[in-house]
């Protein structure tokens, strides 16, 4: 089989060039540090990003937390008092649902009694936000599709007021895991693919979301990443290592884990060692395929989807391009890498920092679906039954406008038939005048 990795810096690029428009900012807090990916208002593309570690004296607190981002954004984003700010929740749960067609206003109840079958949900307690992605299609009863997001109102209170006493108003909070998925359905590596798989592979956590015409039809997460792919390699080269008494277990794994990513990111280890690099991942290759061959039938059998074309990968570079390899091979579809460099504006490429060498790939495409955030994202800050008191404002005020329009319009049409019927008197008299002079 032809291996598709070889063309996937090529083939899966968007290019776009620099815009003016309002600035948007994802920020991703993870257990290393803050990825801040800058953007734009209308255009799925990275301006700016950076990757900054905790310092040894921030701690676990999220005010701590929040405090180190707000700095790292001042340093990193245009203008960061005058952008729309987006921040992942990482405690948060994902739903994709499936509603009947409603009225519009009963949507709201039925979208959090759909969603309260698959995770209980406490209205008193929770954040949830819905947002529909339009009609099914193939399905004898009309229904609608829609992805949500819940977490706790505790935890959502907690972020907005730490970045608020940063300095910082967020406009939006999101899952993390879901955002990435999003803008892939928007961004598609192969546009043949009416139905595929799309991946994210972290630490210790990976997410596969199943896209169907355009949009998100499943998702997963599996606990399994990063850590259990590469613990065999990580295994075969501590024996090669010295072992030194004075480092704890936890810093050697961590020393040895950023060694073997090293390795796999050396593109000339690549070309000449390539088989046996893919070998080291063979065990947890094997159980990753489980998983995939597991969701797929799924899919297929419960919720009669079509089977996917295509697998595309996001993972840290030089490790996702020997993952696709060795998935292709034993799932027998193609399998595409997609990167946050495919991404970049025109010239930003000397506008990216820390994140290709600390290996926060990841990191960047969940804050790149951040700031790319449209009116499909969940967003915690902005519950539905606000959105639905907003609306209704506006028609309040549009109908409001029309009135005194319509009231205006008759005024000043009274007004000129007064005028005219002021002035007709005169103009009879002169008319006439004017017919006397005729006769005579």
């Amino acid at each position: 089989m032809t291996n598709s990795t070889d063309k996937a810096a090529a083939s899966a690029a968007i290019r776009v060039a620099p815009r003016r428009g309002r600035v948007k900012a994802g920020v991703v807090l993870d257990r290393d540090g803050v990825t801040v990916v800058q953007s734009r208002e209308g255009i799925d593309a990275i301006e700016r990003a950076a990757y900054v570690a905790y310092p040894a004296d921030c701690g676990n607190a999220p005010e701590d937390r929040a405090g180190f981002a707000a700095r790292v954004i001042r340093s990193v984003v245009d203008k960061p008092n005058d952008c729309d700010v987006w921040a992942n929740l990482s405690e948060s749960v994902v739903y994709v649902l499936t509603l009947p067609v409603v009225k519009d206003a009963d949507l709201d109840a039925v979208a959090l009694l759909n969603a309260s079958r698959v995770s209980a949900i406490n209205p008193d307690e929770t954040n949830f936000d819905y947002r529909l992605l339009g009609r099914t299609a193939g399905t004898d009863v009309p229904s609608l599709r829609a992805i949500a997001v819940s977490a706790s109102q505790e935890g959502c209170k907690v972020w907005r007021s730490a970045f608020e006493k940063a300095g910082i108003k967020l406009a939006g909070l999101s899952s993390q895991e879901l955002v990435p998925a999003l803008l892939a359905c928007r961004t598609p590596v192969d546009e043949s693919w009416t139905t595929y798989a799309y991946m994210t592979v972290d630490a210790g956590e990976s997410v596969l979301t199943i896209i169907e015409n355009g949009r998100v039809a499943l998702q997963r997460n599996f606990n399994f990443g990063m850590d259990q792919l590469l613990a065999d390699a990580v295994e075969r080269l501590s024996v090669t290592e010295e072992y030194d008494p004075n480092e704890s277990p936890d810093d050697r794994r961590a020393r040895l884990m950023l060694r073997v990513k090293q390795i796999f990111a050396d593109e000339e280890l690549l070309k000449t060692h390539g088989d046996m690099l893919a070998s080291s991942l063979d065990a947890g290759v094997d159980r990753c395929i489980k998983y995939l061959e597991r969701t797929f039938s799924y899919y297929e059998r419960v919720e009669h989807g079509a089977a996917p074309m295509g697998l595309c990968l996001t993972a840290d570079h030089g490790f996702a391009k020997v993952l696709a390899r060795s998935l292709e091979s034993k799932l027998g579809i193609p399998c595409k890498v997609r990167l946050p460099n495919a991404y970049l504006v025109e010239g930003a490429e000397d506008r990216v920092h820390g994140i290709p060498e600390n290996f926060k790939c990841v990191a960047a495409f969940e804050a790149l679906g951040l700031a790319c955030s449209n009116e499909t994202t969940p967003n915690l800050l902005d519950l539905p039954a606000e959105r639905r008191m907003r609306a209704r404002m506006r028609r309040l005020v549009h109908a409001g406008m029309v009135v005194l329009g319509a009231a205006t319009v008759c005024m000043l049409g009274i007004a000129a038939w007064c005028g005219l019927r002021s002035r007709a008197p005169p103009l009879r008299r002169s008319a006439r005048r004017a017919c006397g002079r005729a006769r005579r």
